[in-house]
């Protein structure tokens, strides 16, 4: 089976635990993108703003990967105003019937992503394997090693 790590990230921590994942997996990485610029100030507000909204962004991966091509797809995302990135919810409302054995991964840097599965799964239906990186809480190593356990056998 194969497996492909997916990540957007805004400031290169997703982008960080998507390769670390990659690493320990022996998988590539594939960059979701969206048409909306996320810099500075106004583009961090507005973020939080199309977060809690769930406005739907225009995506794009990487070399225009074709996710129905692999097994397991590992998406590696940002939590944004209590939801996650809009890229990562924009990709799977236009990707989840191509997936088959999906496993998300929600970065944040103090709040746990339980809301943000709710508001998540809402959207796109249950997901089974799902995962919370919090820097707080610095469970990283930790995380990411229970992640890569998850796919022994697969």
């Amino acid at each position: 089976m194969n497996n492909k790590v997916i990540y957007f990230s805004r400031s290169g921590n997703s982008k960080r635990v998507a390769e670390k994942i990659a690493g320990k997996l022996d998988c590539g990485t594939v960059e979701l993108t969206d048409n909306v610029s996320w810099r500075g100030i106004f583009g961090f507000l507005k973020g939080g703003f199309y977060s809690l909204y769930q406005k739907i962004t225009e995506i794009s991966l990487e070399n225009d990967y074709n996710v129905s091509t692999t097994d397991n797809i590992i998406l590696v995302v940002p939590l944004w105003a209590g939801g996650t990135a809009p890229a990562g919810y924009s990709f799977l409302l236009k990707e989840i019937k191509n997936i088959s054995n999906l496993t998300v991964v929600i970065c944040s840097d103090g709040t746990d992503a339980g809301k943000a599965y709710g508001k998540l799964e809402a959207l796109v239906g249950e997901i089974k394997n799902k995962f919370s990186i919090v820097k707080s809480q610095k469970n990283e190593d930790e995380v990411i090693n229970e992640i890569c356990s998850s796919f022994i056998g697969k």
